[in-house]
């Protein structure tokens, strides 16, 4: 009953996340927005590389369309050719759309959007080492044990999911501050572990093991499988890399 509990739960993660990316997504298709200049790429304390426009700042809603969105989030070539495949693994799991992963049928066909769209996820792909880094980024991942949105929202959303007029409702929910950054951390965990466990199961990726590595990739992807059946966020998205790996083909050369 839990893990069904949990599954609902995550379903409407998705459903809350594709309605606060998309809200504006609609109202215009003119790209009038200048894009982020080189140096607004690097975060004047730290120096590390970050998207100069996300959510959190009030420049995104400022972007009228989906392809503004992506506009802004386009990383200058430049800074790319000076990227480590690590540095460009992080960008790629910052990406302000890399929940769309998510908005498709299968995850595969996600990925395959999102791919499209994001030239940062065109060139990891090219890397020769991008195997090796998705790896050490898969194992060094934690699986979330509890859930950031607390008991008494869980409710609060439960109630709201069996009401007839859920869409009439997630207004309500997505305006209210402290709930929306509560299921947007719970969302982040989610969208990180599947988008890794997705990329790593195509043929692409997982060609480039060797057999030391497949038999890592198979001991931590058996630890997490066991993890996200126990623990609250990811109950429910236990089967990502299996099933991703059955539908590239790619299970036998884990055994």
């Amino acid at each position: 009953m839990k893990k069904k509990v949990f599954k609902v739960m995550s379903a409407l993660m998705v459903l809350l996340l594709v309605a606060t990316m998309t809200q504006s997504v609609f109202v215009s298709a003119k790209d009038n927005l200048a894009k982020p200049n080189y140096d607004d790429w690097k975060n004047a304390t730290s120096g590390e590389i970050e998207f100069p426009i996300t959510p959190d700042n009030e420049k995104w809603s400022e972007l009228n369309s989906h392809s503004e969105m992506i506009s802004a989030c386009e990383v200058p070539n430049e800074l790319i050719d000076q990227m480590s495949t690590q540095d460009l693994v992080d960008l790629v799991l910052q990406y302000p759309l890399l929940g769309e992963i998510l908005a498709y049928t299968t995850y595969d066909q996600g990925l395959e959007a999102v791919k499209a769209e994001f030239n940062g996820l065109q060139e990891l792909y090219s890397r020769e080492d991008v195997a090796e880094v998705l790896l050490d980024t898969y194992c060094s991942k934690d699986v979330t044990e509890k859930s950031h949105v607390n008991s008494n929202d869980r409710k609060e959303l439960e109630r709201i999911r069996k009401k007839d007029g859920i869409n009439n409702e997630l207004d309500k929910i997505i305006s209210t501050d402290v709930l929306n950054e509560e299921v947007t951390q719970d969302m982040d965990d989610i969208i990180t572990m599947t988008f890794l466990e997705t990329i790593i199961a195509q043929d692409d990726i997982i060609s480039k093991f060797d057999e030391n590595e497949l038999k890592t990739l198979s001991s931590e992807a058996e630890k997490k499988y066991k993890e996200k059946s126990n623990f609250e966020v990811l109950n429910g998205f236990e089967d990502t890399f299996y099933e991703e790996a059955l539908v590239n083909d790619n299970l036998d050369c884990l055994k």
